[in-house]
């Protein structure tokens, strides 16, 4: 029987394959490279045969990849990337904030073991053929720190709008942002759609915020569920009608590094945002893609009245930021990229993928011994 090939794809390991950033950078790529999802094997230390069985589950879709891509889990998936690398498998990091940043997200033993350190970074990417990164900004801090000598501009992609009909009646207002978010949106924008809801009703479709005691007969607060699956949240809120999409927030260090990735959101809502004054939103007003407002209540009042008021400056509001979607985040960089490290790797034949397995399934229970090795250490203080 002779040999079969099958088309090359990329294998995309992710902390979730469903969260904001996976989706936003390589889950709303409508062509291009065949794309392949896989999570990290959750680390029970009580039941090291199952942990040990669930991260071998990863080997087959390895062992078929012409290139791995690795999502900020530079801690979770050091062992599958080191195999790659054993197996001539192009392999890459890709990042969407500055290094510091991640703590928030990577597993708090590992993070505590090994730091973010400039040294430690340079040191635990040199198991990777390359890094994308998410911003011109990045690409920059990446070369000046020297991070990795191989750094490429990977931008979000914007999926095409699914709106609801417009509702007539109260303006249909949303707000979903983590927890620094709600303390601006209680301070500055809930005050604003208060007096706002004195002159016309309006409904706030608002994730992890309550109704509160001061609501009126003109403002109503629907609650939203938190939901992890950005494609999921992104779905309950369009199904609601969003008119506007309020995002108060504060100006951070780590900011000018980051996408405008509410103006993403806001389009796939058929929506206008209303943005902090602050990076990466700074400067966007003048485009006329969004309203940026100074965190004060009077502002945001400011803001939200004048786009309440003036149904045609929404829609040129939506309709250009619908543009500024098509020319900065189409996907085609991102097609172009992913074509490019298929083309470096090898499509492999079923040959190859049997040859793959047996290395693969041995380089990933000792990674797995290791790394329980290293917890056992850092719980034990060293010892």
């Amino acid at each position: 029987m002779s040999d079969t090939t099958e088309p090359g794809y990329v294998l995309v390991a992710s902390l979730s394959s469903t969260d904001a950033t996976t989706t936003l950078f390589f889950g709303q790529l409508n062509d291009g490279p065949a794309l392949r999802f896989v999570e990290p094997a959750l680390r029970d230390r009580s039941h090291p045969i199952r942990t040990l069985l669930a991260e071998l589950k990863l080997a087959n879709p390895l062992a078929g990849a012409s290139a791995l891509v690795v999502v900020r889990g530079l801690f979770e998936f050091e062992a599958i990337a080191r195999c790659a690398e054993r197996l001539g498998i192009p392999r890459y990091f890709f990042l969407d904030d500055v290094p510091s940043a991640m703590q928030s997200v990577l597993d708090p033993l590992n993070a505590s073991a090994q730091g973010f350190s400039a040294e430690a970074m340079r040191h635990r990417l040199k198991v990777y053929s390359g890094v994308l990164l998410s911003t011109d900004a990045l690409v920059g801090y990446f070369r000046e720190q020297r991070l990795h000598e191989h750094v490429m501009l990977y931008p979000p992609v914007a999926a095409s709008p699914t709106a609801a009909a417009r509702r007539d009646g109260a303006l249909h207002v949303g707000f979903f942002g983590g927890g620094h978010r709600r303390e601006f949106f209680a301070r500055f924008v809930y005050p604003a759609l208060a007096r706002l809801a004195e002159r016309q009703e309006v409904t706030v479709f608002a994730a992890g915020i309550d109704a509160g005691s001061d609501v009126t007969a003109r403002l109503k607060v629907v609650p939203v569920s938190y939901e992890p699956s950005y494609p999921v949240a992104l779905r309950q809120m369009t199904s609601y009608g969003i008119d506007v999409l309020v995002h108060p927030g504060p100006e951070t260090a780590d900011a000018i590094y980051k996408n405008p990735n509410v103006i993403i959101n806001a389009q796939a809502l058929g929506a206008v945002p209303i943005v902090s004054d602050v990076a990466p939103y700074r400067g966007l007003a003048a485009q006329g893609i969004c309203v940026t407002c100074e965190n004060t209540d009077a502002s945001w009042f400011a803001a939200l009245s004048s786009i309440a008021a003036n149904r045609t400056a929404r829609d040129l509001l939506i309709s250009l930021g619908a543009a500024y979607c098509r020319h900065h985040f189409s996907g085609a960089a991102n097609r172009d990229i992913l074509t490019s490290l298929v083309g470096r790797g090898r499509v492999p034949t079923a040959w190859l993928r049997r040859m793959r397995l047996l290395p693969l399934t041995f380089g990933l229970s000792v990674g797995l011994v290791r790394e329980f090795a290293d917890r056992r250490r850092v719980l034990g203080g060293g010892q």
